[in-house]
């Protein structure tokens, strides 16, 4: 999301989101109010980190305003992964569209290097 469709995104991982991270949703409302949660799962996720995703949807969506769960497909592990990756980059690329934003330069990166070579 970030790279292609030029807008803030951030992850975390289950259980460390619960530590600290999960106290976030508190405030402020109208901003979380505007956030889509998106949890990305598999069927061998670990019981403990599934009921974690559980409770933590109970805490969250209440919260924001949509929480979208993507299940892997595939039988491999690499399968599962690459499925998820894919639909990733699909998204970030369809919504780089949708905001009328060509998703492959990067300037703000190439602006970046550029201002680290001259050290």
């Amino acid at each position: 999301m970030n790279e292609n469709a030029k807008c803030p995104a951030y992850y975390n991982v289950f259980p460390e989101l619960n530590h600290n991270e999960i106290v976030g949703f508190e405030t402020p409302a109208e901003i979380l109010s505007r956030l889509a949660v998106v949890i990305l799962q598999d069927r061998y996720d670990h019981p403990r980190v599934k009921r974690r995703m559980e409770i933590s949807e109970e805490i969250i969506k209440p919260k924001v305003k949509d929480i979208l769960k993507v299940e892997s497909k595939g039988e491999s592990f690499l399968a599962r992964f690459y499925s998820l990756v894919y639909i990733g980059d699909y998204a970030s690329t369809y919504l780089a569209l949708e905001y009328g934003i060509n998703p492959t330069p990067v300037k703000v990166i190439d602006y970046l290097k550029a201002e680290l070579a001259k050290e």
